[in-house]
């Protein structure tokens, strides 16, 4: 009985997780440029998300969800900032508070010419 239960139990969430992802809505964003993170720059370019996944990137005749065809667009870009102050010295330790006057500002300004 008890494993008929879980049985039973098991079924139903795995059904209403199904019809959950079902569900999900379509989301299609219309960019006018698109930055693929591996060097390539494309133009016009239709990004389909469904649920909290990327399934399609590329050109498209969708009616978009979302009009970016005036705007860049990087898609899978995840917490793409940096702190430039942030370095760590020859032992591997973060010393980005407490250096000597004018170390900060030295290292700060070595970081932000690799950006530029």
């Amino acid at each position: 009985m008890r494993y008929a239960v879980l049985l039973a139990l098991a079924s139903f969430a795995s059904s209403f997780a199904s019809s959950f992802a079902s569900t999900q809505p379509r989301v299609v964003i219309q960019a006018g440029t698109l930055i693929d993170g591996k060097g390539g720059i494309h133009k016009n370019q239709q990004i389909v998300i469904e649920g909290a996944h990327i399934v399609s990137v590329g050109e498209g005749k969708l009616k978009p969800t979302i009009d970016l065809s005036r705007q860049t667009v990087m898609p899978g870009g995840i917490d793409t900032h940096v702190h430039l102050n942030w370095h760590f010295d020859e032992n591997h330790k973060n010393v980005s508070e407490g250096e000597p006057n004018g170390d900060a500002q030295r290292y700060t300004a070595g970081e932000c010419e690799g950006y530029a």
